[in-house]
């Protein structure tokens, strides 16, 4: 069944059949509750307003498919453990700092952006003494890790001399910053001397080391028709830092700030030079997962968000901004809002939150005081978001109040794969 048409039997279930047509509307329900789209919501969304039940159609179509994926579980499972044992085999180093993998899911795992077949592995780095970890100001959102106590710690120590060795080959000779590209350097010499055994534990591997990605792609045995595709990326993990912001223990848990996460990715701001090379992105999964992504609702409203950036090619909308502004909305709004409001209002809201921010040219990082998330982007950037955020909200405010809304309407907002 098309979606536009099932999107419109759905708005004859909230509209017509809630008043005079439920004998014609009883007539087609064997048939639709056979459509496992449907089945899932079809007592629910009696109660929706068109406009609801067209935003969860259009999340079932975007959403990570459960019941295919978890199909692929297991042999994700055996290979990454395989895989993590056989690294720490074939490198000491390796063996020393990894702590093993994040407990948390990174956001591809659930928003849409993958195939059934298709994981993120999170692998922990943890170095044995602190890290000093230093805002990169030029790139709000990003750290440097300054690596001189630690090396000088290691350099009194027998037992941390590889380990040592290898550090001095990662940081820079003059600031003592980890450097991004030679982290991941390594990372790719360690992948190439596990997989070589691969072959004899009945794996078929081919990887590819795109710079700041390391992609597996992994048939078992010779069945070509079974195979998972795994992007693998490691992180650096440190603890509390004098900089971080101080909540509300009510909101955040003293956890979340022993829990941080520094991603090697690039940032898209090149200038200045002097720091492009040391750049981490800052992340910090717990708090994420059990804010936010723990709730379904903000789950959807987050791959809502990201479709509609695809759509309207809003690509300098980050997905660490978007995340940005569901904790301030936690923080404003509390949990109670998320739980007592329809998907719906949450959409505009949040929405509405974004246009704000960037109609200030402000976003103000959650964790960070004085950080503006914004100041990397260019003025005419920034100001060409705010007339195609305006015209979204407008446009979406306006769909909750229209009871003859269709779901064709509701849909052109959204990048449909």
């Amino acid at each position: 069944m098309r979606l536009e048409s099932f999107g419109n039997v759905l708005l004859l279930c909230c509209s017509a059949a809630r008043r005079h047509s439920y004998l014609i509307f009883r007539k087609r329900v064997p048939y639709l509750v056979k459509n496992s789209l449907f089945k899932n919501h079809f007592f629910v969304i009696m109660n929706m307003s068109p406009f609801n039940a067209h935003l969860q159609i259009i999340d079932k179509t975007i959403g990570p498919k459960v019941r295919e994926r978890n199909t692929y579980v297991n042999l994700r499972e055996k290979f990454v453990t395989w895989l993590i044992k056989e690294m720490r085999r074939v490198d000491p180093v390796f063996n020393k700092l990894c702590i093993g993998l994040s407990a948390f899911p990174g956001n591809s795992e659930w928003n849409g952006d993958c195939k059934p077949n298709e994981f993120e592995v999170i692998c922990i780095l943890e170095f044995p003494f602190p890290v000093h970890i230093g805002l990169d100001n030029d790139r709000p959102g990003f750290v440097h890790l300054d690596m001189y106590d630690v090396l000088n710690k290691m350099a009194i120590e027998d037992k941390w001399d590889d380990t040592f060795i290898l550090l001095s080959t990662l940081v820079d000779f003059h600031t003592a910053y980890l450097r991004r590209q030679e982290l991941h350097n390594w990372i790719s010499q360690v992948i190439e001397k596990a997989l070589m055994t691969a072959h004899i534990f009945g794996y078929e591997v081919n990887y590819k080391n795109y710079q700041e990605a390391h992609v597996l792609t992994i048939y078992e045995g010779h069945n070509l028709m079974k195979v998972i595709k795994i992007d693998f990326r490691p992180v650096i993990k440190f603890g509390k830092v004098n900089w971080m912001q101080a909540r509300s223990k009510t909101l955040l848990k003293t956890d979340y700030y022993y829990n941080w996460y520094a991603f090697p990715i690039e940032s898209s701001m090149p200038m200045p030079n002097r720091t492009h090379d040391y750049t981490f992105l800052l992340s910090n999964p717990m708090a994420e997962n059990e804010l936010l992504w723990s709730k379904e609702k903000l789950k959807i409203v987050f791959r809502l968000i990201c479709s509609l950036r695809f759509r309207y090619v809003l690509h300098g909308i980050r997905d660490y901004m978007i995340t940005n502004a569901m904790l301030w909305m936690l923080k404003s709004k509390s949990m109670e809002f998320v739980n007592s409001r329809p998907l719906e209002d949450l959409l505009i809201y949040m929405l509405t939150s974004l246009c704000n921010f960037f109609q200030e040219r402000n976003m103000p990082s959650f964790w960070v005081q004085n950080w503006n998330l914004l100041e990397m982007l260019e003025r005419k950037d920034v100001a060409d978001y705010v007339k195609d955020l305006q015209i979204v909200c407008n446009q979406l405010s306006s769909y909750p109040k229209q009871p003859q809304l269709s779901f064709a309407r509701t849909s052109k907002h959204f990048c449909i794969r």
